[in-house]
Formats: C-alpha cells, sequence, structure tokens
C-alpha cells in the first residue's frame, strides 16, 4: 500500500514538474528534471529503508537484500530518466 502511495506521488510530482517546465529556459528543463530525480532517490530509499527493516524485524536471520536491489534498479532507471530528459537541454 505504501508503495502504491508513494508511486501516486510521485507520478503527481513527475506531471506537474513537466507540465510546467517552459521549454525555452535551458535552466529551467534542467531544475524539472533534477527535480524529479531528486524526488524518487528520497522517496525511494526511504521505501527501501522501511521495507529493509520490516524484513528484519520479522525474520532477523534472512537475507532482506531484495528490497535494496529493487531500490537499485529503481534509482538506475531515474538515472537513465534524468539522462533522457537533459539530453536536448542547450
Amino acid at each position: 500500500m505504501r508503495f502504491l502511495s508513494v508511486l501516486t506521488v510521485g507520478l503527481l510530482v513527475w506531471v506537474g514538474v513537466f507540465a510546467t517546465v517552459n521549454a525555452e529556459d535551458p535552466r529551467t528543463e534542467l531544475i524539472g528534471c533534477g527535480s524529479v530525480l531528486f524526488h524518487l532517490a528520497a522517496n525511494r530509499l526511504s521505501l527501501q529503508l522501511e521495507e529493509f527493516a520490516v524484513c528484519k524485524r520479522s525474520n532477523p536471520s534472512y537475507d532482506c537484500s531484495d528490497s535494496i536491489h529493487r531500490a537499485i534498479s529503481d534509482l538506475q532507471q531515474g538515472l537513465f530518466d534524468l539522462n533522457h530528459c537533459t539530453k536536448d537541454i542547450r
């Protein structure tokens, strides 16, 4: 449930940022692209820490690294999206 709320908030921020980006101002475009990545990183890392803590509390001897791998994958996708977002900024 928390994942869906984070995803929804992230999507709303993404739409809000890109709906207001003025294509004529490179600085504004860069700020918009960077804001999306920063928001993703902050929310995803928070979610990952929460998932990891819950996993360790429920079974201290279990390898809970799958939540870390999912967070890494999400952040790598965010970096890819940032690269795509900024490739035409001049």
